[in-house]
């Protein structure tokens, strides 16, 4: 029991690590069903939400194109703006979205688990943040626990 509970920091510090790699784009596994990417993209911006004040502006990362995140990435941008921030969209160009002064960047990375996924945000390139999902009986993801988040230099 005590080799798991010192080993689940260290792993949940690199999964994270892994949303470092590429901070400028987005990438999701496919999500199943409006529900589901419901409660990632309403965990995701409550996770935004909670560290930016209200009325602040920010730059969502354009999800890597063809891995399913349209879903997700819809959902997401009304439930920023239910937490009262300015949301500039994911261009579908091969380039980054515009970032203007003052605007924080957003990406946010969705890897499937045996029986979840595990979301991982990134915000302005200096904080992250993990949280585990995994499926009821109904296949419906429920969150394992709170997220787990740290600056960037503490994964690396």
């Amino acid at each position: 029991m005590l080799r798991a509970v010192l080993v689940t920091p260290c792993v949940l510090a690199g999964i994270a690590a892994g949303c470092a790699a590429a901070p400028d784009q987005s990438s999701v596994a496919t999500v199943d069903g409006t529900f589901n990417a419901m409660v990632l993209a309403y965990s995701v911006s409550a996770f935004v939400g909670d560290r930016l004040p209200p009325r602040s502006t920010i730059t969502l990362a354009p999800p890597a194109p063809g891995e399913g995140s349209e879903a997700v990435t819809s959902v997401l941008v009304t439930a920023f703006r239910q937490q009262h921030l300015t949301v500039i969209e994911p261009d579908t160009s091969d380039g980054p979205p515009p970032n203007p002064t003052g605007a924080h960047r957003v990406g946010y990375r969705l890897t499937p688990l045996d029986n979840g996924v595990l979301v991982r945000v990134m915000l302005d390139g200096t904080m992250q943040g993990a949280r585990a999902y995994e499926r009821n009986t109904a296949d419906l993801l429920q969150p394992r626990g709170p997220f787990s988040a740290m600056p960037v230099e503490a994964a690396r």
